[in-house]
């Protein structure tokens, strides 16, 4: 009997590796040669296939009824901001029922399915991969209806705590400014993870980035760990639910998460200081906080996952794109709401606006 090594290897982990490979048939493309010749042969023939495809409809009436509702909610919020008229008990309902319009229209929006392939998503051979795919065919304008639902659902929670809170007197639109000084916070924050390269916060970040999941290896197919955790829920996509679980979504490190956590406590703790902003609404505050956590960090570790249950939709498909890129180049570092990366100019919205590899 000859001695190969491959009788070595356990027969469930090797089941595991082979229905976790995606082979050239399923993907529908020819194998491109990896050097420098072949992949750009291959991206200039992918170009030519993109250009000659018809661009997919992004301007669809679902898309519209949310820029109707949101153009809406804005001079309400607006007016409130800038007048005494955000305690009003008449506003907050009137924002209230307003917002939850806005993330109904974005949800239906939202559950609208992608035209485009799956299968036309992913192509591990070549550098550009999903994103600057998605670009060429048209689907990527989807984004800001999932800023719209996120903003929508920020002010309805904002809404209901400012009724609930005691003595009536909380500002409607006091959770979303928590809501925007947590994104500056996590977007500090994330910088730092990759600029400071003398801290430990960089060495554990660049873990992720560059052990689990590297540029070239995106879905972390070579990782022990991560092919650990898949062969553990039986080589499937892990859920939304299960990424939820912090042992999941997080390093579980104070040299990781620490500095996030002061940020978000001393956005609190100033709050109250400077703004007398009640007990009851901080409360609230760092509840809205722990689900960005939870609910952030599963959407992340998400886009690492082949086959997730939400990559049908073409909103998680552009998001999952830009996260790509954010692992080739230091950019696009807000994860979702990327107005923030416009303010701060570090989005790319295509891999091919840069030369860099």
């Amino acid at each position: 009997m000859d001695n190969d090594n491959t009788s070595s290897k356990i027969p469930l982990l090797e089941d595991i590796e082979t229905a976790l490979e995606p082979s050239e048939e399923s993907m529908g493309y020819e194998p491109a040669s990896l050097d420098e010749e072949g992949l750009a042969s291959a991206d200039k023939q992918d170009e030519q296939q993109m250009c000659s495809s018809p661009p997919v409809a992004i301007s669809t009436i679902q898309n519209m009824a949310v820029v109707m509702t949101a153009g809406i909610l804005l001079p309400f919020c607006v007016f409130a901001a800038l007048t005494k008229t955000g305690s009003t008990t008449s506003i907050k309902l009137s924002i209230l029922l307003i917002s939850a319009a806005v993330l109904w229209t974005s949800w239906r929006a939202m559950r609208v399915e992608s035209e485009i392939p799956t299968q036309a998503a992913y192509n591990p051979s070549r550098r550009t991969w999903f994103g600057h795919r998605m670009s060429y065919e048209g689907e990527c304008g989807n984004i800001p209806v999932v800023i719209c639902a996120t903003l929508s659902f920020v002010i309805e929670y904002g809404a209901i705590v400012s009724l609930l809170a005691p003595g009536g007197s909380t500002h409607v639109l006091c959770i979303p400014a928590f809501y925007g000084a947590g994104l500056l916070v996590f977007y500090g924050w994330h910088v730092a993870a990759h600029t400071c390269e003398s801290t430990a916060l960089y060495r554990m970040h660049m873990q992720h980035h560059q052990d689990e999941h590297p540029q070239e290896d995106f879905y972390g197919d070579s990782n022990s760990e991560v092919q650990r955790k898949r062969a553990a829920r039986g080589g499937t996509a892990a859920t939304l639910c299960e990424l939820m679980n912090p042992s999941e979504n997080s390093t579980n490190s104070l040299e990781h998460e620490g500095p996030l956590l002061i940020g978000t406590i001393l956005t609190l703790v100033f709050a109250r200081i400077i703004f007398q902003v009640s007990v009851s609404v901080l409360f609230f505050a760092f509840i809205g906080y722990t689900f960005m956590a939870l609910f952030g960090g599963a959407i992340h570790i998400s886009f690492h996952e082949r086959n997730f249950e939400l990559e049908c939709y073409a909103w998680y498909r552009e998001l999952r794109s830009l996260h790509m890129i954010h692992h080739m180049h230091r950019k696009n570092y807000a994860m979702v709401n990327i107005e923030l990366d416009r303010l701060f100019g570090s989005l790319m919205m295509n891999e091919a606006e840069s030369s860099q590899v």
